[in-house]
């Protein structure tokens, strides 16, 4: 008795349905009239005035390189306001800082003209601050996302002041368009700034709740977070901070600087642990293009390949992010990187969530990239910590 085989049919894979062109050619028009409308439009001058006026600062929350966050109400909305300050002379190209370099020299002292190579260092601070304003400006507004904190409105080119009014005789502070009557009479009006309105997250970081117990069993002691760990709301904190990172990479963008910091936590009476997460701080992003991937020459050949082989990456000048979180290939010279920097940092935050402190804090910062890179030093978890929890952080650990 014979049996037939199974048979074997090729079908033409479906092209896009008509639904999906006719949404994709939508999207595309608007995008372009939104752009146009914004560019030109005196609705959106006279909007942004109002939104600006409207803006309340209420208290000083955070302070650091970057700027200042207040928080804020903005037509009554809770909001973080993100300040990035312009100051006068600042440099914002990178011909300005080669430029000072060059007159420095070896100059160690500001006499006759030269500028000290504290200067030039400064100056060099100085740009990789307006250039991580710059960028958080120019991306955050880009995203939505649930897992992702939220922009309400951005302003540029505003000046702090400080206002007394009629029914509250405490100055208070404000801020105001550059050309604004307020400041007809004002000779200095001060440094201009940058100014984000975030999503307010209240309930701080995921650094925070990893050492206020968030993940550790009720009762229980600190070591037993290691070993036995609250894995419902650990795991929940990583799957959303995942989903952001998933939805980046899906739009070519990189984070650069994933660490617990850097996700906030905004209340919700609806979670099980009170909060959800919020990816922020897109100052380090990078975005990837396609490039040419080096080629080794075939065996035996001293021949490179015409055509090389394109992958979808980006370089950098210098390392960037948190050096504890940095990946092995971030520190090789003329490497393309890609999101697998995320996914290393990815890595290195499941480990710092469960055991509450940063590896290598044993090694001086000088040390860890070589102990990284050429003896792929990587954290070591504990004997008795979960096996599936670490089995997770495995892949996350290889050079990409």
């Amino acid at each position: 008795m014979m049996t037939s085989g199974p048979e074997l049919a090729l079908e033409e894979a479906p092209g896009p349905s008509q639904l999906e062109v006719m949404v994709s050619t939508m999207k595309s028009h608007l995008g372009t009239t939104i752009a146009e409308a914004e560019a030109a439009s005196e609705a959106t001058r006279n909007a942004m005035i109002q939104d600006l006026s409207a803006l309340d600062l209420q208290e000083l929350i955070g302070q650091g390189g970057q700027g200042v966050v207040f928080k804020g109400l903005l037509h009554g909305l809770e909001t973080a306001v993100k300040l990035n300050v312009c100051r006068d002379g600042e440099p914002l190209e990178e011909d300005e800082l080669s430029g000072a370099a060059e007159k420095a020299g070896t100059a160690v002292y500001d006499t006759d003209g030269l500028i000290s190579t504290a200067e030039v260092e400064e100056l060099a601070a100085r740009l990789r601050r307006a250039k991580r304003g710059a960028m958080e400006h120019a991306v955050t507004p880009t995203l939505s996302h649930p897992n992702i904190v939220q922009v309400y409105a951005t302003f540029s080119n505003v000046v702090t002041v400080k206002c007394t009014y009629r029914r509250d005789r405490q100055p208070r502070l404000r801020l105001v368009a550059r050309d604004d009557a307020i400041l007809a009479n004002v000779s200095k009006p001060g440094p201009l700034n940058q100014v984000i309105c975030l999503e307010y997250c209240d309930c701080g970081t995921l650094l925070d709740a990893a050492h206020a117990g968030a993940f550790r069993p009720s009762g229980a002691s600190t070591f037993s977070v290691i070993t036995r760990p609250a894995l419902v709301p650990l795991y929940m904190s990583l799957l959303e901070v995942a989903l952001a990172l998933r939805y980046l990479h899906a739009r070519r963008l990189v984070h650069c600087d994933l660490k617990p910091s850097n996700v906030l936590l905004k209340g919700s009476n609806r979670d099980v642990r009170g909060w959800t997460c919020k990816l922020s701080d897109f100052g380090c992003t990078r975005l990837m293009t396609e490039m040419p991937q080096p080629e080794l020459p075939a065996p035996g050949s001293s021949k490179r390949s015409q055509a090389p082989t394109m992958l979808l990456g980006f370089r950098m000048a210098s390392p960037l992010g948190t050096l504890a979180y940095m990946a092995p290939e971030v520190f090789l010279k003329d490497r393309i990187l890609t999101e697998a920097v995320d996914i290393y940092a990815f890595g290195i935050l499941m480990y710092e969530l469960l055991n509450c402190r940063m590896p290598y804090t044993n090694l001086q910062p000088s040390e860890i990239p070589r102990q990284v890179v050429r003896c792929h030093l990587r954290p070591e978890f504990h004997p008795l910590s979960p096996v599936g929890y670490w089995y997770v952080v495995l892949p996350c650990r290889t050079l990409n």
